[in-house]
């Protein structure tokens, strides 16, 4: 899944990258693909893989 087939609150939680979100959802909603999705943005912008706790 990338960036442009996320909806729009999926995009807001791959780009919220400070701080810690809570992703609550249904079954079968993307939350894993979201999550992974937001791990490669924080990397992206700069922020160590042993800094980042999923």
């Amino acid at each position: 899944m990338s960036q442009h087939e996320l909806n729009p609150e999926q995009r807001a939680i791959v780009n919220h990258i400070e701080g810690a979100v809570l992703v609550l959802a249904p079954v079968g909603t993307g939350k894993t693909s979201v999550l992974s999705e937001r791990v490669l943005q924080a990397i992206a912008q700069g922020i160590s893989p042993q800094k980042i706790l999923l």
